[in-house]
């Protein structure tokens, strides 16, 4: 049985240097999902960062005005958040 014939004329994005030997070895359609959860996970690191400060800084306004329920709300947001950093970092990471 012949292979299936490959489109020539489609690009392809190369995978980040770190997953190059792994890529090559598989098929396209892995290739093509693993660039894409890569960059998924990059997203939601950086989102997820960006929801850790930012709750951080809310948190702080709330406690000053004493705004006790909220702050502590704020503070569960944050932690949710740096757990999330955490999981991204190490999927990202290896």
């Amino acid at each position: 049985m012949s292979s299936p014939a490959r489109n020539p004329g489609r690009e392809k994005t190369a995978p980040p240097s770190a997953e190059r030997a792994d890529a090559r070895a598989a098929p396209d359609g892995e290739r093509e999902r693993d660039v894409l959860c890569s960059n998924l996970s990059d997203m939601q690191l950086e989102v997820a960062l960006y929801i850790e400060s930012l709750s951080a800084e809310l948190r702080t306004m709330a406690r000053e005005s004493e705004l006790e329920s909220l702050a502590y709300f704020l503070e569960m947001a944050r932690i949710e958040a740096s757990i999330q950093v955490e999981r991204r970092a190490l999927l990202i990471g290896g």
